[in-house]
C-alpha cells in the first residue's frame, strides 16, 4: 500500500513542477513583452518629439526676420539666374545677328540692293544708316529674331501715279534664280558654319 501510494504521488510532483515551469515562463514571457513594448513606446515618443522640433524649426525660420546672410544669399541666386537669362538672350542674339548677316553679306557680293537690316522686334532702340548707303540698321528690344528687307520690284510714276514693276538690275527679284537661292540659302550656311567653327574651338580648347 504504501508502494502504491509512493508512486501515486509521484506523477501530482512532477504535474506541480511542470506546471510551475509554464508559469514562470509566461511571467518570463509577460515581462520581455512590457520590456520591448516600453522600447517602442519610447522610441515612438523620441521620433514623434524630433520630428515636432524641426517643424517648428523650419516654422520659425519662415517666421523669423531674414538675416544679413539670408539676405546675401537670396540676392546671389536673384542675380544667378538674371545672369544665366541675359546670357541666354545674348546667344540667342548672336546668332540671329549671323544669320541675317549671312543674308545681306550674300546680297551685297552680288550687288543686291538692301533696304534694311534689322535685329530684334518691338519698339525700336537704336537705329542708322551709313553714308552713301541705302541700308538702315535697326537694333529692336525683343532680340528674338530678325530680318533683311529688299526694295520693293514695284515703282510709282511720278507723273502719272500708276504703279509699273521696275526693271532696275540690282533689285533681288529681277536677278536670276541661282542668285536669289544663295541670298535666301545664305542665313542657314551662316549658322551652320558658326555651329561647326564652335565644335571645332571647343574641342581644341
Amino acid at each position: 500500500m504504501d508502494t502504491l501510494r509512493s508512486f501515486a504521488f509521484i506523477p501530482s510532483i512532477s504535474s506541480f513542477s511542470s506546471s510551475h515551469v509554464v508559469s514562470n515562463t509566461n511571467v518570463k514571457s509577460r515581462s520581455y513583452c512590457f520590456r520591448t513594448s516600453s522600447n517602442f513606446h519610447r522610441k515612438l515618443h523620441h521620433s514623434t518629439l524630433s520630428q515636432t522640433t524641426s517643424k517648428l524649426n523650419k516654422i520659425s525660420m519662415l517666421i523669423a526676420p531674414p538675416t544679413p546672410e539670408t539676405l546675401l544669399i537670396a540676392a546671389s541666386s536673384s542675380l544667378v539666374k538674371l545672369t544665366s537669362t541675359a546670357t541666354g538672350l545674348g546667344v540667342l542674339a548672336f546668332i540671329v545677328v549671323v544669320h541675317e548677316a549671312g543674308h545681306f553679306l550674300a546680297a551685297r557680293l552680288q550687288g543686291i540692293r538692301v533696304k534694311d537690316f534689322s535685329i530684334g522686334f518691338g519698339p525700336q532702340l537704336l537705329s542708322f544708316k551709313p553714308k552713301n548707303s541705302e541700308t538702315q540698321f535697326t537694333l529692336r528690344l525683343l532680340p528674338l529674331g530678325g530680318y533683311v528687307a529688299f526694295p520693293e520690284h514695284t515703282q510709282i510714276d511720278e507723273e502719272t501715279g500708276e504703279e509699273s514693276e521696275s526693271t532696275d538690275p540690282n533689285l533681288l527679284q529681277n536677278r536670276p534664280i541661282l542668285d536669289r537661292a544663295i541670298v535666301i540659302s545664305a542665313g542657314v550656311i551662316a549658322n551652320i558654319m558658326l555651329a561647326y567653327f564652335t565644335i571645332f574651338a571647343s574641342v581644341n580648347v
